[in-house]
């Protein structure tokens, strides 16, 4: 929409030695017959330096002092390096493990070294749990949601990220959209996945094994608490 008028003397266009440039203008709101640029639109003076933001300053709400700093840039945001056609094997991940301690005995199963005396104290068993976060990129916020919403509260049914079946549950995702290196609109999904790994008998169990303080072992229920099996690799990627 017309209104602005730019402030030559403010225009900087800069040449990288190492190839790239960058640019910014300023944009003022005078009534002027300048159209305020888009995000993604093209810098002048170089076609691949595209304009990445848009800083609004309001000097005392006066007409005339309604300023638009515009700053253009051949360098991609990180989110446009990933693409919807980056291999899965590609994308960066981001691992945090921590761990639960879970209360399993009142110390009556459990007796002080050495002796057949009772502890009678809590005893408590280390589940190690984490969480990893991997990202994706889809063209629509419609595609994002056709991809994930199926996948709501499943576990894998299938091998994942080197770990047995079970051990991962899908936690869900942030999602930002944003412009692409050439101006186009993407979103960007950090899937997140949560981590359940607990030893017992040379395996690992997870989130479909509940602890029986009779047995003293970790077991499934039927049915089972988690009815969503999911290859996430090929639902999700």
């Amino acid at each position: 929409m017309p209104g602005y008028g730019e402030l030559t003397k403010a225009y900087l266009f800069t040449e990288k030695q190492l190839g790239g440039s960058t640019g910014v203008r300023v944009f003022v709101k005078d009534g002027g017959a300048q159209d305020l640029p888009e995000l993604g639109d093209e810098h002048p003076d170089d076609s691949t330096c595209l304009l990445r933001t848009r800083v609004h300053k309001l000097y005392g709400g006066k007409e005339g002092l309604d300023h638009w700093t515009l700053n253009y840039s051949t360098d991609a945001p990180e989110d446009s390096r990933i693409t919807e056609t980056t291999p899965f094997e590609q994308l960066p991940r981001r691992f945090s493990q921590s761990g639960e301690f879970l209360r399993i005995d009142d110390g009556r199963n459990y007796n002080w070294d050495g002796t057949s005396d009772p502890t009678r104290v809590a005893i408590a068993k280390h589940i190690v749990t984490g969480t990893m976060t991997i990202p994706r990129v889809f063209k629509t916020f419609e595609k994002l949601l056709d991809t994930v919403r199926p996948c709501q509260d499943s576990v894998n049914n299938k091998p994942f990220l080197g770990q047995a079946v079970e051990l991962w549950r899908y936690a869900g995702c942030d999602s930002t959209e944003y412009f692409n290196s050439v101006g186009s609109k993407r979103w960007r999904a950090d899937l997140s996945f949560e981590l359940r790994s607990i030893a017992q008998n040379n395996t690992f169990v997870g989130w479909q094994h509940v602890y029986d303080p009779v047995a003293n072992e970790w077991k499934k229920t039927d049915p089972l608490i988690y009815t969503n099996l999911k290859d996430f690799r090929r639902a999700l990627f």
